[in-house]
């Protein structure tokens, strides 16, 4: 609902606020249940929790009707769409990378919520209230942390962002593996707080944004996918390690290797998100389709475009079709490839395939941004001439996977 509610120019900053009130809520939500649980006891505490969903259901019977700037003509949910989602996501590396660090941080990070309950009760003898005391520590920071990203994304890269807030909560891991006393962890938990919402808030806001609209809830359902499944897979481990090498050695290796992955990521900085325009590009015109045989709108789409390129240009044209392959499969190809003629040195054939008409029109009027297009043109501009016409065909059966 965040990219309908607000301009898209804002959108990193409310994808952000958005990201912090969930955060904001795992830490806050149990701190409030450890102070109130003596007063009021575990059955009450789940009946107010479940009338609090009725606030939330009201929010949003009272939002007003958003109206989505770029959304694609509405059809039924397919396969071919979801399956879309998932493509956009294999072949956009800036989103790869995001993932790939969004996991080389969690999986340490999360020894915190999966152990820092017995860490409170087995090492410094704490009840639900002083549980609840660490976990208000931790949502104080995440709250400063929120005041503090603005001022910060002027002045660091993301990826230095993430290299800082890694360092910062890896040590404060290491500290907590020491810690004797609940304000030794209280002073701890406080900038560990900040980082997570650097890190969690900001990878969330970053991918939000560079996403382009008809795509974003499908690739955003691959984010929740990941970090959720992170933290479920990860929480399990650390229960397991705990077992065996008890809690403070657990929260040590942790902090170990959070240090370790985050100076890794020095090594695997965060690609360029700052593309320019999201929106999507209409195509000014639509091939027609030559359907052959018993083949219908609805079965795979074959694309031929055809580009003649002297000896001298070619090795910068098999250059430069990498990224409009990943441009290609990102916005809706099912597959792809780059073929030499042999009775013409000088021609080329890009050819690939769409899940059905339907979805070839999607590419061309609702998925390609203004990135893509300069993708596509810088090629075009590298070749000598470019068939216009491209020749369409529908098949009847899915063809084998063509080799580049």
């Amino acid at each position: 609902m965040v990219s309908d509610l607000i301009p898209r120019a804002e959108l990193r900053e409310g994808a952000a606020l958005s990201s912090l009130g969930v955060n904001l809520a795992r830490a806050v939500g149990p701190a409030i249940a450890g102070l109130l649980l003596p007063q009021l006891g575990v059955a009450w505490l789940f009946g107010l929790n479940a009338i609090s969903f009725v606030v939330f259901a009201a929010a949003l019977l009272t939002t007003p009707a958003s109206h989505p700037s770029a959304a694609p003509s509405v059809r039924a949910i397919s396969r071919a769409g979801v399956e879309a989602g998932g493509r956009y996501v294999s072949h956009s590396p800036a989103v790869r990378r995001i993932l790939l660090r969004l996991v080389m941080f969690a999986v340490p990070a999360n020894v915190l919520w999966a152990l820092l309950a017995p860490l409170a009760e087995r090492r410094l003898g704490l009840g639900a209230t002083g549980y609840g005391v660490l976990l208000a520590a931790a949502g104080a920071g995440a709250v400063a942390g929120a005041v503090l990203l603005p001022a910060l994304r002027g002045r660091l890269s993301p990826s230095r962002q993430l290299t800082i807030a890694g360092l910062v909560y890896g040590a404060g891991l290491a500290g907590l593996a020491f810690a004797r006393t609940t304000a030794e962890a209280v002073v701890l938990l406080i900038p560990v707080g900040v980082a997570w919402i650097a890190v969690i808030a900001g990878l969330n806001a970053i991918t939000q944004a560079f996403l382009p609209d008809w795509v974003r809830a499908r690739a955003l359902a691959v984010y929740q996918m990941v970090l959720f499944a992170t933290f479920a897979g990860s929480a399990a481990a650390w229960g397991a390690v705990a077992g065996g090498i008890g809690l403070a050695a657990s929260f040590a290796v942790a902090g170990a290797l959070l240090l370790a992955t985050t100076v890794a990521g020095l090594w695997l900085p965060l690609r360029d998100t700052d593309v320019g325009d999201r929106a999507a590009v209409p195509a000014a015109l639509l091939p027609e389709a030559t359907f052959t045989g018993a083949g219908t709108a609805e079965d795979p789409m074959e694309v031929v475009v055809r580009y003649r390129v002297p000896a001298d240009r070619r090795e910068a044209v098999l250059a430069a079709t990498g990224d409009l392959r990943n441009s290609r499969l990102r916005t809706g190809a099912t597959q792809w490839a780059l073929l030499s003629d042999s009775a013409d040195e000088e021609q080329l054939l890009e050819q690939y395939q769409v899940a059905s008409w339907a979805d070839y029109v999607d590419q061309l009027q609702h998925r390609q941004t203004r990135f893509d297009e300069q993708v596509r043109e810088r090629v075009e501009a590298l070749a000598e001439s470019v068939a216009q016409q491209r020749l369409l065909h529908v098949t009847s059966r899915r063809s084998p996977s063509p080799r580049r």
